[in-house]
């Protein structure tokens, strides 16, 4: 159920390995209903135990392009081990919040890039840290990957098919080594490959800008969850797709956790799935506003209580994991 999570997360062999420690943690009641009947109940148990797992889903352009660093997704997941319920909260990018051990405020998205220059050792620190103080949730489990291994995971299991709402139209869309590669697809039904789907996922030249964006990327990883499950792919399957990302992924998942996980994933139904986003507006949690970043006045989004006010966030989270507690299981 972990990894249910982030399989819904994003396509990405790093959300197939969280999404299994979450199926993990559900099943444990199920092989008490023989639908494991290979899996030791006392390794279950003893590793997947937690009443609630959370985990952070990060995604990053990557060495071949602009701000390589810059963690443009953000996504935190919440497992109830009762239930088998999980719920996904997708952060917008230009959160402002003050830098870890200092007075100084940066985007959100500025954090993992700053780790990798003061924490070289734990890059992932600071994001992670901040992350719990915003939700309220302790960080379980991590998973971080780049542009180029989310496109050669695509590739992978044949391609997305998307159902594009409107015309896409992005001239300027970002390539590699500082240049503009345009995007346009039209409306209507797409398969779409790695590239043009993470371009689909990518793109911020609408009326909403990274909140349709946002839209976009849970589109995709339901295309994806789609696509996996309807390929019946398996486990060796599953290892080759680890090694070919290994070095376009960070985590802290085990190797030796997915055979177990790769069998719990099957059992996890949609019906189980939640998934909300931090937005602003009167009746939501974030308001737009802007800043001096660098000495120059840029676009910021802060919470509707002000900077580092993060109460109503957590009360948010606090509501989504007791209306996990009081659903039953489907």
């Amino acid at each position: 159920m972990f990894k249910k999570l982030l399989f819904i997360l994003l396509p990405i062999f790093a959300l197939i390995a969280v999404y299994y420690n979450f199926t993990l943690t559900h099943s444990y009641s199920i092989y008490e209903q023989n639908s494991f009947k290979n899996i030791d109940s006392i390794i279950l148990e003893e590793k997947f135990s937690l009443k609630s797992i959370n985990f952070l889903f990060l995604g990053i352009p990557g060495p071949e392009y602009a701000a390589p660093w810059l963690t443009d997704t953000i996504i935190v997941g919440s497992f109830n081990s009762n239930n088998g319920k999980v719920s996904l909260v997708s952060i917008p990018r230009d959160l402002i919040i003050k830098i870890p051990e200092t007075e100084n405020v940066t985007k959100i998205n500025a954090l993992y890039s700053l780790g990798k220059t003061f924490s070289p050792l734990e890059p992932i620190k600071f994001i992670k840290e901040k992350i719990t103080e915003i939700t309220g949730l302790p960080i379980d489990y991590y998973v971080l990957i780049d542009v180029v291994g989310l496109e050669h995971f695509i590739d992978s299991v044949g391609g997305v098919n998307i159902i594009v709402s409107k015309d896409i139209s992005d001239p300027r869309f970002p390539g590699t080594n500082y240049s503009y590669e345009p995007f346009y697809l039209t409306s209507g039904f797409h398969n779409l490959n790695g590239h043009e789907a993470v371009r689909f996922a990518r793109s911020r030249n609408s009326l909403r800008g990274d909140f349709d964006r946002i839209q976009r990327q849970r589109q995709l990883i339901q295309a994806l969850k789609n696509q996996i499950f309807a390929k019946n792919l398996n486990l060796q399957w599953l290892f080759k797709s680890y090694n070919d990302l290994s070095d376009r992924l960070i985590s802290n998942l085990g190797l030796d956790d997915l055979p177990i996980l790769f069998k719990a994933t099957r059992l996890i139904s949609n019906k189980n799935i939640s998934d909300y986003s931090l937005e602003i507006g009167p009746n939501e949690l974030l308001k737009e506003t802007d800043i001096i970043l660098g000495g120059i006045k840029a676009y910021a989004i802060i919470p509707k209580k002000g900077l580092g006010e993060y109460g109503e966030i957590q009360d948010f989270f606090k509501a989504i994991n007791i209306n996990q507690q009081n659903t039953n299981n489907n």
